[in-house]
C-alpha cells in the first residue's frame, strides 16, 4: 500500500514538473515569393519571450501559457500578430508582407551619425542600375567615372611601375 501510495504522489508531481516546462510554438517565417526570412522576431505575450528566426526563417519557442498573442516583426515588413490557444499548432507557416513605408525610408550615414532625409543638408546622390549601366566596362570604378560631379577619377600616373589604368579618386565633401 505504501508503494501505491508513493507511485501515485511521484505521478502526481511529475504531471506538474511536465506543465512547467511548457509546450512549444514553432514554425517558419518566409515573404510572399516563398524565400525565408532570417532575422524575424518573434515575441510571444503576456510573458515577453522573444526569439528570432535563424537562417532558414525557423522558430521555436516555449511557453507555459496556455493562451498566447504572438507577434512577428522585421525591418521592411508589416507587423503580423495573432493569438493561440492551447493545443497548439503542431507548425505555424507564416507569411510576411512588405510594408511600402518602410520601403521607401532614406537615412543618410555620414559616418558620424545618421539622419532622415528631411534633417540632411546639402548635395546627395545616389547611384542605381541605370547610371552605372551607362559606361561599358568590366570594372565597377570604370563605371562610376563622369557619373557625378562630386567624384573626381585623377587617370595620371605619376608612378612608372604602377600598373596601367591605375587611378586615384578624389571625393569632395
Amino acid at each position: 500500500m505504501k508503494h501505491v501510495l508513493t507511485l501515485l504522489c511521484l505521478l502526481f508531481f511529475s504531471r506538474y514538473t511536465a506543465m512547467a516546462q511548457g509546450t512549444a510554438i514553432s514554425g517558419t517565417i518566409k515573404n510572399k515569393n516563398g524565400d525565408p526570412l532570417a532575422g524575424a522576431i518573434i515575441t510571444v505575450e503576456p510573458s515577453s519571450i522573444t526569439t528570432q528566426a535563424d537562417a532558414n526563417g525557423n522558430f521555436s519557442i516555449r511557453t507555459t501559457q496556455t493562451e498566447v498573442s504572438v507577434s512577428i516583426t522585421m525591418l521592411s515588413f508589416q507587423k503580423q500578430e495573432f493569438r493561440l490557444k492551447t493545443p497548439f499548432p503542431e507548425r505555424l507557416n507564416i507569411t510576411l508582407l512588405e510594408d511600402p513605408k518602410q520601403l521607401q525610408e532614406v537615412v543618410i550615414s555620414s559616418g558620424y551619425q545618421q539622419l532622415n532625409k528631411e534633417r540632411a543638408t546639402g548635395a546627395f546622390e545616389q547611384f542605381n542600375t541605370e547610371l552605372l549601366e551607362r559606361n561599358v566596362s568590366s570594372g565597377i570604378l570604370e563605371r562610376l567615372d563622369g557619373l557625378n560631379a562630386t567624384t573626381l577619377f585623377d587617370k595620371r600616373s605619376f608612378n612608372i611601375n604602377a600598373p596601367q589604368g591605375d587611378a586615384n579618386i578624389l571625393i569632395r565633401g
